[in-house]
């Protein structure tokens, strides 16, 4: 008769004297070890044994078959064989009892979630095959018994195998000795404490608040049995609100203040402060006067335009008339060429400044001495606040405007674009052709704005050296999406 080698003890038995997991590549398991093995399958913890529905797993770490419940029964003692019934019945019942105790689709999600917590993050696992590790020997380059991949103990990475686990161990950035493999258990349970906090967190972060409070006290139970319910408690508060940004702002003036005042040669705090409330007093005064003083020019040229449209459709007995109509289209096309230079500036001055005061406000903050002496520079003496009062449109751009209309006025009578040769600063525009000539002969040329946008791109460049010196979170970042 021939002899099989059990694959736990090693020893050699007769074909009829242990099991075999399968005909094309058999696993024999002798009756001693098959009969501790069962055993030791039923005392384990319920959540294991829900992974394979109560089933006996060959214990070859290179196979993944199950017994038949036939041929555990003829080679398991009556004892045996009726705790393992008992371990598979129980299995059953657990689910049973989750389903029937779940009867709404959110207590269904929520079982799923934590179901999903427990087995993905709680427990360390193989991310190849599965398979839970348990023990630990010093080495933090853990190796799965089942698929031999390697794995970090450290930040949880998985790796083909082990001499790439070795690699990466060395050079881990959560190892707190660089070039060393070995580690105490005391370490080795932080470790992964601290792996399992990080990727619950992360987790948590994409639910919604009552969500994630309804998680974490579903949670509660396991873990406090794995030391847990401080962190846990953390994680369960509410997020603080983003800061307002204009106290920002005043924090970061104050910082430049009292920066500038700590040079040598320089005016004291007080004097500075005084320097800057008054140079601001005297832009808002400016520029408040001579942006309603523009306002109001292109509201009273607006009008005189909307009085045109209005003596052009009473003068027409004939409302549906050819003329009437293109006088009141060269007018409406005219609206939005005159008002266009001041929209323009308003909304380059919109995006300068919601791109450049919140990188300057981070800079500062991030005491970048360039964006501090900039600050300075520009907010906090007297005369340098006008010089943002250039991006506004003055007086003399407006008066450049009422002379080109005037020149397009004179131009239109003269090609015979105008039915009357009476041509004064309130004749009407009124073109034989409206759709192409009043947009080719009115085109007004609005102020460019380049100086804002080369603004703006400053700020998008500042923020680019933010982002290149803020180390510590792009690392932060990186680590999170690795740990994931």
């Amino acid at each position: 008769m021939s002899t099989e080698a059990c694959c736990i003890c090693l020893e050699h038995f007769p074909q009829g004297q242990g099991i075999q997991c399968s005909e094309e590549e058999p696993h024999f398991l002798c009756k001693g070890c098959l009969q501790r093995y069962v055993q030791s399958h039923a005392e384990t913890e319920l959540r294991l044994q829900r992974r394979t529905a109560g089933r006996i797993v060959c214990p070859s770490p290179s196979c993944s078959r199950v017994f038949s419940h036939h041929s555990l029964a003829l080679h398991l003692s009556n004892a045996g064989f009726e705790k393992y019934l008992n371990a598979m019945f129980k299995v059953v019942e657990t689910e049973a009892l989750a389903t029937a105790h779940a009867p709404d689709p959110s207590a269904d999600w929520l079982e799923l979630m934590r179901r999903r917590v427990v087995e993905d993050i709680l427990t360390l696992k193989c991310q190849a095959c599965g398979q839970a590790f348990i023990d630990f020997e010093g080495c933090f380059a853990l190796t799965c018994s089942r698929c031999k991949s390697g794995m970090c103990g450290w930040c949880g990475k998985s790796f083909r195998n082990l001499d790439l686990a070795h690699d990466h161990v060395r050079q881990c950035l959560f190892a707190p000795r660089k070039h060393d493999l070995y580690g105490s258990q005391e370490e080795f349970a932080r470790a992964t404490r601290e792996r399992r906090m990080r990727r619950l967190e992360s987790f948590l972060t994409s639910l919604e608040r009552s969500s994630r409070q309804r998680l974490l006290h579903a949670l509660l139970k396991e873990l406090a049995d794995l030391g847990d319910t401080a962190a846990a408690k953390d994680l369960s508060r509410p997020q603080s609100r983003r800061p307002i940004l204009w106290p920002w702002l005043v924090v970061a003036l104050l910082i430049c203040v009292l920066a500038r005042a700590r040079r040598q040669n320089n005016p004291t705090l007080i004097e500075i402060l005084a320097e800057a409330d008054q140079a601001s007093q005297s832009f808002l005064a400016t520029a408040k006067s001579c942006c309603l003083e523009y306002l109001a020019k292109i509201a009273s040229d607006v009008g005189d335009i909307a009085l045109d449209m209005r003596d052009a459709w009473v003068q027409n007995s004939a409302p549906r008339s050819s003329a009437s109509w293109e006088r009141v289209m060269d007018n409406i096309l005219l609206t939005p060429q005159l008002m266009v230079n001041a929209l323009a500036l308003l909304t380059l001055l919109l995006v300068a400044f919601a791109l450049g005061v919140p990188v300057a406000v981070l800079a500062v903050l991030l005491k970048l001495d360039v964006v501090q002496r900039f600050l300075a520079w520009c907010y906090l003496r007297g005369g340098r606040w006008l010089r943002f009062f250039r991006l506004l449109p003055d007086d003399d751009n407006f008066k450049r405007l009422i002379e080109r209309r005037r020149q397009l006025t004179r131009k239109a009578a003269v090609l015979g674009h105008l039915k009357s040769m009476q041509v004064t600063d309130a004749t009407p525009l009124a073109f034989t052709s409206f759709r192409s000539q009043a947009i080719q002969i009115a085109g007004i040329e609005a102020h460019s704005g380049w100086h804002i946008v080369g603004l703006a791109a400053m700020a998008a460049g500042l923020a680019a050296i933010l982002i290149a010196r803020h180390c510590k979170a792009v690392k932060a970042f990186l680590v999170r999406q690795n740990v994931q």
